[in-house]
């Protein structure tokens, strides 16, 4: 009996996972305001890091 549960319950697990969305996270490049609003900033890929540049770096 043992063994149907541990099934149902793995079957259940599997069905939960499998129906849940996979979301990508949002990418964080592009031209930010500052918390205050006062700033702009440009976030761009720099090698394999993020670099913060003023607007319009060229």
């Amino acid at each position: 009996m043992s063994h149907v549960i541990s099934a149902t319950r793995c079957l259940a697990f599997a069905l939960a996972v499998s129906s849940t969305p996979a979301f990508a996270a949002e990418p964080i490049t592009g031209k930010w305001f500052t918390d205050n609003q006062q700033a702009l900033v440009d976030i761009q890929p720099c090698g394999t890091s993020l670099c913060r540049r003023p607007p319009n770096f060229e």
